[in-house]
């Protein structure tokens, strides 16, 4: 699994790079500069949170703030050694 964070295109990268230091976020923030991830995935507001299988496919998707134990429980859902039997 990857997680990774994007950054709208009116972020300033220097502003991106101090919030990821400053709240020590252990995963990769991209940076959309011209809006392609936010036009290609649709995005209506922010925060929006997407699960993408790695298929490809939308599995999730959620505008907003997100509850924390909700979201984990739903990340290990998918993945396959995690399961409940």
């Amino acid at each position: 699994m990857r997680v990774v964070g994007i950054a709208m295109a009116y972020d300033r990268p220097d502003q991106v790079i101090a919030f990821k230091q400053k709240y020590q976020i252990p995963y990769t923030l991209a940076l959309d500069l011209d809006s392609t991830a936010a036009k290609a995935f649709d995005v209506q507001a922010i925060p929006e949170t997407i699960l993408i299988s790695p298929r490809g496919q939308i599995v999730y998707r959620h505008s907003g703030v997100i509850n924390i134990e909700n979201m984990q429980k739903r990340i290990a859902a998918m993945l396959p050694d995690t399961k409940e039997k």
